[in-house]
C-alpha cells in the first residue's frame, strides 16, 4: 500500500449534528489502517490524513464517504516510502 498526505480544506460551516458520525467513520478507518495519522489545525479549518492505498483515485473514492465530505475540499500528495 502507498502513504498519501491528506489536506482537508473546510469551504464552509459544517453541520455540527454530523460530527459525532464523522469521528465515528474516521475511528473505523484508524481501525483499519486506512487512515495512518489524523492533524487537526487549533481553529479546525484543516485536517491532515495520513491515509493508505494503491492510488489517488482510491483515496478520492474514500473521502466521498466521510459524513462531512460535501463541507470540504481536498489536496492528496503521494508520500516517499
Amino acid at each position: 500500500m502507498k502513504r498519501w498526505m491528506v489536506i482537508v480544506n473546510f469551504t464552509r460551516q459544517v453541520d455540527l449534528a454530523l460530527i459525532p458520525a464523522e469521528r465515528a467513520h474516521v475511528q473505523e478507518l484508524m481501525s483499519q489502517k486506512a487512515i495512518e495519522a489524523i492533524y487537526i489545525a487549533s481553529d479546525n479549518s484543516k485536517v491532515w490524513l495520513v491515509m493508505q492505498g494503491e492510488r489517488s483515485e482510491d483515496i478520492e473514492q474514500s473521502l466521498t464517504l466521510f459524513p462531512l465530505h460535501e463541507y470540504f475540499e481536498t489536496e492528496i500528495i503521494g508520500l516517499n516510502p
